[in-house]
């Protein structure tokens, strides 16, 4: 690897916005290991120096999910899971709850966790209907970031089970975002179908930027789930951030496995279109031979897991971009949001 590149990457701030490593914790402790986070990941983190993770742990599909559990169950299993983890692994990692938390985990060489939610479902499924008492919970539970929509539709939206797209939020809806914004907690577009009018309610409701922690970009790669210009436009002007999706079939469809170059083009779209400011990483990584994919095919060719990410600065620095926005690009983006937002 280029020199050049490596000592970029080693003074970087790496932010990874959406990852699955949680699944595999999960299923390594339900065979009886334990301090997982140290004793299994923490090698292949350092290798692809990663800092901060927003580490999912539940939401629309929180598999795998035990036959009768529900989501919400779920979730708390899996937030209950993470801190035990910590309190295991504390000499390696840290769960955060505002920016300070970060900088104290950053500068004592630990992996910052922010816990976020991948689906809005659990937020509805309480005893008290329309309740912001779960998501008040949550929050105080150390959940930091939620993605409003998952795999399903939920009370936050108007749209029948069946719907392809929704008719905005619910007034429910928007009381999240607003209690969201209240609580200092992140709010992650991803998986609103494009175009919905729910991404406008959103972006016209909240009062804080907000994120689409991992996507790609539909003038790149031509498919109707990838984000419009005029989207990416929308999220830059509220002053967001666009986490790069490294599965090959976002990255592009047309070929069996997509490249780094490929990812890249995406990058230089947005970076084009709105400027520096608004991109970062959101690979998705989940360990294929654990939840069910396939092979290491499902990402893009060069990066299949987060101890490869230093090539992704490889490919920026040979792209030609300068040392200032490589830096921004692997993290100080997503950290701006996150300190914004959370504190």
């Amino acid at each position: 690897m280029d020199s050049k590149a490596l000592e970029l990457h080693s003074r970087a701030t790496v932010v990874v916005g959406h990852d699955h490593t949680t699944l595999g914790i999960a299923m390594r402790r339900e065979r009886g290991e334990r301090a997982v986070f140290s004793n299994h990941y923490i090698p292949l983190i350092y290798r692809g120096g990663v800092n901060v993770i927003g580490l999912v742990v539940g939401g629309d599909r929180p598999s795998p999910l035990p036959e009768g559990d529900s989501p919400w169950w779920r979730l708390l299993s899996l937030v209950d899971m993470l801190w035990q983890e910590v309190e295991e692994s504390g000499d390696t990692t840290s769960i955060c709850l505002n920016g300070r938390d970060i900088d104290t985990a950053i500068t004592e060489g630990k992996i910052a966790l922010l816990m976020t939610m991948e689906g809005a479902r659990p937020l509805s499924q309480s005893l008290l209907s329309e309740s912001l008492v779960p998501l008040r919970t949550l929050c105080r539970l150390g959940i930091r970031g939620i993605q409003l929509i998952g795999g399903y539709w939920n009370p936050l939206v108007d749209a029948p089970d069946d719907a392809e797209t929704t008719a905005g939020l619910t007034g429910f809806g928007k009381a999240v975002v607003q209690e969201m914004n209240r609580l200092g907690m992140v709010i992650d577009m991803a998986h609103v179908p494009d175009p919905d009018p729910m991404f406008w309610d959103v972006i016209e409701v909240s009062q804080d930027p907000v994120i689409d922690s991992h996507h790609s970009v539909r003038a790149v790669n031509d498919i109707p789930s990838c984000l419009s210009d005029e989207r990416i436009k929308a999220i830059a002007r509220k002053g967001g951030v666009i986490g790069m999706h490294f599965a090959s079939h976002w990255v592009n469809e047309a070929v069996e496995q997509a490249t780094l170059d490929d990812l890249v083009r995406h990058i230089d779209h947005i970076v084009e279109l709105v400027g520096v400011d608004h991109v970062g990483l959101g690979p998705d990584f989940a360990e294929v031979e654990l939840v069910g994919l396939v092979t290491d095919e499902y990402y893009v060719k060069e990066v299949t897991g987060l101890d490869q990410l230093p090539r992704v600065t490889e490919a920026l620095v040979e792209r030609g971009y300068s040392d200032a926005d490589i830096l921004k690009i692997l993290g100080e983006n997503l950290l701006r949001v996150y300190r914004q937002v959370i504190g």
